[in-house]
């Protein structure tokens, strides 16, 4: 049922004094709401029993006793018998329009902890669509989440419940689920390139998929587009083509649908971050000319930068565009997520080294090439989008250096070995490696590990049971130290062994900082941060506001460098920049961001894997910084766009079904003022939004729970019992 705003008028900011005049001169409210617990999140976090509205804006609150005598004939009066009252919730980071142009053909499975009922959820979605329909589940879910029978689902699953519909599931951008019909569909479809077979094997063994899965290329297309998983984004997009077309009226309707889900969840404002590929504003400004609007919609400025030509056109957009045209309902705020589009970082995305460090590693092989050298590399990810190098004053890798510290100092109690000793020891692990089959290793390690005097000593003396090759030592730390090494190598020779021992080649680390990790976080090439400065430049001189996506701690300081240099002229304290999602930010970062006066948004984590050894994000640390920083869905696609599974997650510690994942866990008190004060002072609306007082708009939730007391596992489970925003109840369960 599509439901009607009627907008009565949309009060300027500047004439707030007249409305507490006419409040004052004792004009009725049009609305008061009474008997409750209202959780007002102002500075004091004031729980109140009533409010009374008018004119989309709230007027009093306080006693039901005080405002009800304010009441007159024409005024409704609710009771709210002891139920508790939220701020409108605030989504900071949200693909709206991507997700409102796919809603209607989903069926959406987030949160859900049983795998029956989400096969149930697929199964009615097929029958309310028709036979020949097609059934999607584009994100918001994960395999973990199931605490019946964790995994990927079977095309034998899929087919039982949706016989006669093509059904595919799109786990984030990674992975993908389908029937027989869909995998048919989709292979013989024209779009794109390469097949994804479905389901797991349903013959028993593993509960992941096995059939479906790309091992995942994060290689970049011409023009540094990212790719992530080409095998599964080219599936995606092939089963998306299926999606039907659309008319301007369809958009709409499209539109209009969503926000009816969104508002039952108690949402009432989204901040859109999303790409001009998503489809544009049109049918949201059609619903907000019309009065129809029963979700507040704001944007950044769309705009295309996937390589350095296309910069100079997104300059003079910026440049040519005002930040914040925005009224109480709709429009533009700043930019983000994706500033200039190769500068996007990832916790599962492989190393990306500085040229600096590549210049060196090149100076060194060139060396190594034109001595015939054979080199023997290190690489543990696919290709080189990130990896901090961890790296300690002169360049030494210190990996992580808490561990490293411990590890070196419980070595320091290995005995001192004499000269034979070292003989003995390599006869005793010659031993044991023949014991397993072993007869020729390579040695690839550091100097640090010691010369080869005692293997040496053995093949001498026709002691050694194990053919021991090497790689030439050297250090080489800093650019200081490669000269030196250049050296070493250019009057040494390659391939100087017998049968038993000897030197082989270079490795495995040429040039000691460049040593990436599959658990190490990103370092961006000078070029692209070049390219992000001109952008961020152009933007701080217009007044702009950036919301950046920075999952890891490299690009959050990348990012802080450049406010640092611009804030002279720019105070970041009135832009007001935010780091978006900050899963690996490190308290340091946190700390710079706070004295520039950045902002950081937090987006939900529940369907993606916990990170080990830390939390992440690091929610504990930015609550004692006093940074603001707010909470958001980053749905559709890669979480669940519920906000009480958010504010479960960030008060819990916890992720689907019942994993820790946060051991440092935020209050209550404080994840709710994240999820609405917060996010309003980060969209500039902190005067209209995000609290319940007198002369701000409207919006509020009655919850159908005690978020303050029910145990926090409860958390999750909250439904809203109604919504209102701008006065006017846009979502109602009570009859």
């Amino acid at each position: 049922m599509k439901i009607r705003i009627t907008n009565y008028f949309r009060l300027a900011s500047g004439c707030l004094g007249v409305l507490f005049a006419a409040t004052a001169m004792g004009q009725q409210p049009d609305t008061i709401f009474y008997n409750g617990k209202i959780l007002t999140t102002d500075a004091e976090f004031s729980i109140v029993e009533a409010v009374s509205m008018s004119k989309g804006r709230f007027t009093s609150v306080g006693k039901s006793s005080d405002l009800l005598n304010q009441a007159g004939p024409n005024t409704e009066k609710v009771d709210l018998k002891g139920k508790t009252v939220i701020p409108g919730l605030i989504d900071n980071h949200m693909h709206y329009m991507r997700g409102a142009s796919r809603w209607r053909f989903e069926a959406r499975i987030d949160g859900v902890t049983s795998r029956a009922e989400a096969l149930k959820i697929i199964g009615d979605k097929a029958k309310e669509a028709g036979p020949g329909k097609w059934v999607f589940v584009l994100g918001g879910w994960s395999e973990q989440q199931f605490a019946d029978n964790a995994g990927g689902f079977t095309k034998e699953e899929l087919d039982s419940v949706a016989p006669q519909n093509p059904v595919f599931l799109q786990k984030s951008y990674s992975r993908a689920y389908m029937n027989t019909l869909a995998e048919q569909a989709i292979g013989n479809s024209s779009s794109g390139s390469g097949r994804m077979t479905g389901g797991r094997s349903s013959g028993g063994g593993s509960n992941q998929s096995q059939g479906n899965r790309s091992k995942g290329n994060s290689g970049k297309s011409k023009g540094g587009k990212s790719k992530g998983s080409s095998g599964a984004r080219t599936t995606i997009n092939k089963a998306l083509a299926f999606i039907p077309e659309r008319s301007e009226a369809d958009r709409v309707d499209d539109i209009a649908y969503f926000n009816s889900y969104l508002n039952r969840l108690g949402l009432t404002t989204v901040y859109d971050v999303g790409r001009g590929s998503d489809g544009n504003f049109d049918p949201v400004k059609t619903l907000a000319e019309s009065d129809n609007l029963t979700m507040r919609v704001y944007h950044t400025l769309r705009y295309q930068a996937y390589n350095p030509q296309e910069v100079d056109g997104a300059i003079q957009l910026i440049s040519s565009s005002k930040p914040l045209e925005c009224d109480d309902w709709f429009g533009l705020i700043g930019l983000g997520e994706h500033i200039y589009s190769p500068l996007h970082d990832s916790t599962m995305r492989s190393s990306f080294f500085d040229r600096a460090i590549w210049g060196q590693f090149e100076r060194l092989v060139t060396a190594a090439a034109s001595g015939g050298w054979h080199i023997h590399e290190h690489q543990s990810q696919g290709n080189r989008s990130k990896g901090n190098s961890g790296k300690s004053k002169g360049g030494k890798s210190k990996g992580s250096s808490g561990a490293r510290t411990t590890i070196n100092k419980a070595l320091a109690f290995i005995p001192e070995r004499s000269e034979a000793d070292r003989v003995d020891d390599i006869a005793y692990f010659n031993s044991y490696l023949n014991r397993l089959g072993l007869t020729t290793v390579y040695d690839v390690g550091r100097g640090s590990d010691g010369n080869f005097d005692p293997v040496k000593t053995l093949a001498e003396s026709d002691n050694l049971t194990m053919r021991v090759y090497h790689t030439l030592r050297y250090q080489a730390y800093n650019p200081q130290e490669v000269d030196g090494a250049i050296q070493l190598i250019s009057s040494s020779k390659p391939l100087e062994c017998d049968d038993w021992f000897g030197l082989i080649g270079l490795g495995e680390h040429i040039y000691s900082p460049l040593h990436d990790s599959t658990m190490r976080s990103s370092f961006f090439d000078r070029a692209i941060w070049g390219q992000f400065e001109r952008l961020v430049t152009a933007a701080a001189s217009g007044g702009w506001h950036i919301h950046e996506h920075a999952q890891q701690d490299t690009t959050a300081e990348g990012i802080i460098d450049i406010a640092e240099r611009l804030n002279g002229k720019y105070p970041m304290k009135d832009l007001r920049w935010t780091v978006a999602h900050c899963d690996l930010m490190s308290e340091a970062s946190i700390n710079r961001a706070k004295q520039l006066g950045l902002t950081l948004a937090v987006h939900n984590k529940t369907a993606k894997p916990v990170v080990e050894g830390q939390d992440s994000p690091p929610i504990a640390s930015m609550q004692e910084s006093g940074i603001v920083w707010g909470l958001g869905s980053d749905g559709t696609v890669v979480s669940t766009i519920n906000p009480f599974h958010t504010l479960w997650w960030v008060t819990s510690g916890k992720v689907f079904p019942n994993q820790v994942s946060i051991k440092n866990p935020v209050s209550r008190k404080d994840a709710l003022i994240a999820h609405t004060r917060s996010n309003a002072y980060m969209m500039f609306k902190e005067k209209d939004l995000g609290t319940i007082e007198a002369g701000k708009l409207a919006d509020m939730v009655v919850l159908d729970q005690d978020y303050l007391t029910i145990p926090v596992d409860e958390i999750r489970n909250i439904k809203a019992l109604m919504t209102v925003v701008g006065g006017k109840k846009v979502y109602s369960a009570v009859r």
